[in-house]
């Protein structure tokens, strides 16, 4: 299954620190993995570059979005800042892959896991499999996403309400 609208707005946690992917209105189930969609449909923010290209994508798309979501909430900022729609594909495009700096905030580990689902081209992606059995995932993922998750809400709601 390909979701091809991952972000931020389609993840959600409960109280328990439950974390549920919703939105599946625009996602594709393939028969196997090198099964591919053609299709351009998702939110143009998180879109790989071989989706917003036009070339055929599969499951690495799912990756690239993934990565874009996990940096999100690591830094509180979206790595591809553009005034316009055709601003941000162009820079999507035409700039380097966002790469996050080990420092006190982030983890080699978790800057290893944005390196391996942040990369142009999607065969040099790593699998959804390979990506779970990284340290990251196995623990500093789950630390970071419930964490970061709840910082983004109350600077979310920050926004809103005018704080």
């Amino acid at each position: 299954m390909i979701h091809r609208d991952l972000k931020p707005e389609n993840i959600l946690i409960n109280s328990e620190g439950t974390v549920k992917l919703t939105d599946f209105g625009i996602a594709r189930s393939l028969e196997n993995t090198s099964g591919v969609c053609t299709t351009y449909l998702g939110t143009n923010t998180h879109l790989s570059p071989e989706r917003i290209l036009g070339e055929e994508y599969s499951f690495s798309a799912d990756i690239w979005s993934l990565g874009l979501v996990v940096y999100e909430l690591a830094t509180l900022v979206f790595p591809y800042e553009a005034n316009t729609t055709l601003l941000l594909i162009d820079k999507i495009i035409s700039e380097s892959e966002p790469v996050l700096q080990r420092s006190n905030e982030h983890s080699a580990e978790l800057c290893d896991f944005l390196k391996k689902c942040l990369k142009k081209d999607p065969k040099e992606r790593d699998t959804i499999t390979e990506l779970c059995v990284s340290e990251c995932a196995l623990f500093y993922i789950t630390k970071y996403l419930i964490y970061y998750l709840i910082l983004y809400f109350i600077t979310l709601f920050r926004l809103i309400l005018g704080y």
